[in-house]
């Protein structure tokens, strides 16, 4: 196991169920690692170098799988790739761009949306 392993399950869950998704991800990479490790000496001595295509192919699927199905979410911020997902806003009450209400003081550049769901700009 690595620390890609490690830091891509510490991020696919919430914050609430982080510590339960991890264990879990981090037993069923054990239990993986003991069944392929039982299985090699038997499995070398009968199939030799073909026992390699047993991870070859499976970590080549996966990997077309990846490109073709996983959202690229290279340089988004955390709020939008979580509203990609389905995630309702992560925004703090009171932030910009939260939707909720700043008490009529906007930063540069944020706007609002009126009634009718029109955006408007406000510059200061």
């Amino acid at each position: 196991m690595n620390n890609v392993q490690l830091g891509f399950l510490g991020e696919i869950f919430p914050f609430h169920l982080r510590s339960k998704g991890l264990a879990l991800g981090v037993s069923g990479i054990c239990l993986l690692n003991i069944i392929w490790l039982q299985a090699a000496p038997t499995a070398l001595e009968n199939i030799g170098w073909k026992y390699y295509l047993c991870f070859i192919i499976p970590s080549a699927i996966m990997a077309v799988l990846i490109l073709m199905y996983w959202p690229d979410t290279n340089g988004m911020p955390l709020e939008e790739v979580a509203r990609l997902f389905g995630d309702e806003d992560e925004l703090f009450p009171g932030h910009p761009g939260s939707g909720a209400d700043t008490g009529g003081v906007l930063e540069k550049g944020h706007g609002r949306k009126d009634e009718a769901g029109t955006s408007t700009s406000v510059s200061v």
